[in-house]
């Protein structure tokens, strides 16, 4: 079995941060008690920005060890930080400046900087970029981000460049077992995420309604409708 079936969709935007659920953070002071809450804050943020409080959210991930253990996996929550910040987040560049950093710690607020300052429109060619979609869909509410999502579901093998990390890291080196998986990805994180967000089933019906989802995605999208 592919690893990204055990490893990746099990643990899709919707289980965030790759942390202990609930556990204590460490140190007290932060504004999140605990992972469990900093996860809920970023899966709700566009309903009630708070900008105010990202700081405490990248130090929640800088200081989680498990967290700088996996920074290859952290490209959602970049890019949830990014299009949150609608810039930089204050204290990134200063803690950069630190010589008190792991290589880990260093690497991740370094691509959080990068992203702050290369922030652009993304085309899903994977799993990973749907993650980052979902990331920034929570930060902004930007249906637009949707929309890339589902059109995944008209992906041809044409789409999938195997050249990319994602897929030479899960060993895939078949188009069409690739195409597979990035739709099932797309059509696996719609279902979930219109179960708890009203916006994304709302999206999912004006999109059928308008016809704006093609012939051959429509049964998709209805059933994803039917089971929320």
């Amino acid at each position: 079995m592919p690893r990204f079936i055990t490893s990746n969709l099990s643990i899709l935007f919707l289980c965030l941060l790759w942390l202990t659920p609930a556990a204590a953070l460490e140190g007290g002071g932060n504004y999140f008690g605990s992972t469990a809450e900093l996860s809920g804050w970023i899966q709700n943020y566009y309903r009630n920005p708070d900008p105010g409080h990202l700081p405490d959210a990248v130090e929640v991930l800088v200081n989680d060890p498990r967290a700088m253990s996996q920074v290859w996996r952290l490209d959602s929550q970049i890019d949830f930080l990014a299009a949150a910040s609608d810039g930089s987040i204050p204290g990134v560049d200063e803690r950069l400046k630190s010589g008190d950093l792991s290589a880990s710690q260093r690497l991740f607020l370094e691509k959080l900087a990068y992203a702050n300052e290369n922030y652009s429109a993304l085309k899903p060619r994977d799993p990973n970029d749907i993650d980052r979609l979902w990331g920034r869909f929570f930060a902004t509410g930007d249906t637009s981000h949707l929309a890339a999502i589902l059109g995944v579901l008209d992906y041809s093998e044409d789409e999938i460049d195997l050249d990319s990390k994602f897929w030479r890291f899960q060993d895939i080196k078949d188009t069409a077992v690739a195409l597979e998986m990035v739709q099932k990805s797309a059509i696996w994180s719609l279902s979930a995420n219109a179960k708890k967000h009203p916006r994304v089933k709302e999206f999912l019906q004006n999109a059928l309604v308008s016809g704006k989802v093609s012939p051959s995605a429509r049964q998709t999208v209805q059933m994803i409708l039917d089971n929320t």
